[in-house]
């Protein structure tokens, strides 16, 4: 089988006289193109889970032949086009993207590519999950007066919510943050608790 980029390959001229004439040997020079591998079935990617780019996951269980008649095998290997692309919850199993093959005889194969979706879980909790208790001072008179860690916020109902000196007031806490819906845990329920003045006593003059 002639290579891509070969030397040429000697032909031999044998005439029906051999008696007045004599064998010759003549270097043929062959143009090889490279031939383009065909994907019979598509690489399976694993799951990754939400924040992890492509890189994180395998590739694997693919079928690549010489052509689609020739059910010749090609060895090589599947990467991301992209790895460093990180998918959201949103682009699971449903957003395309490009995976390459890199044949191990890269002398005489070309390189192919394909695209394939994959599974992306929702990560555990939104940044900055704020705990289940707090405890503030006398002067957060309600539950919007309470700051929450950045991207979170109270939800409507429980804004106007009255806190009581020494006793526990629930309210709900909701991420808002600009990437909500790829998370388990986007919401917590906290127990908050206002402290008593510590100005109580006084005299007035």
């Amino acid at each position: 089988v002639p290579t891509v980029g070969n030397g040429g390959y000697v032909a031999v001229f044998t005439p029906n006289d051999t008696a007045h004439y004599q064998s010759v040997e003549k270097t043929i020079f062959v143009n090889v193109s490279k031939a383009t591998p065909y994907i019979k079935t598509a690489p399976t990617a694993t799951a990754i889970t939400y924040g992890e780019a492509l890189s994180a996951s395998t590739l694997k269980d693919a079928v690549v032949w010489y052509s689609e008649s020739d059910q010749q095998a090609v060895e090589g290997t599947f990467t991301w086009k992209e790895a460093a692309t990180k998918p959201t919850v949103a682009d699971s199993n449903k957003t395309e993207y490009d995976v390459v093959f890199t044949p191990t005889d890269a002398k005489n194969y070309n390189t192919v590519e394909t695209k394939i979706t994959l599974t992306v879980n929702k990560a555990a909790s939104a940044p900055g999950l704020p705990n289940n208790t707090m405890e503030v001072d006398y002067s957060k008179k309600k539950v919007s007066d309470v700051t929450l860690p950045e991207g979170w916020a109270w939800q409507d109902e429980d804004k106007d919510k009255a806190l009581t000196v020494g006793t526990a007031v629930k309210a709900t806490a909701v991420y808002i943050g600009a990437d909500k819906g790829n998370y388990e845990t986007e919401s917590v329920e906290i127990s908050i608790t206002r402290a008593e003045c510590t100005h109580a006593t006084t005299e007035v003059k």
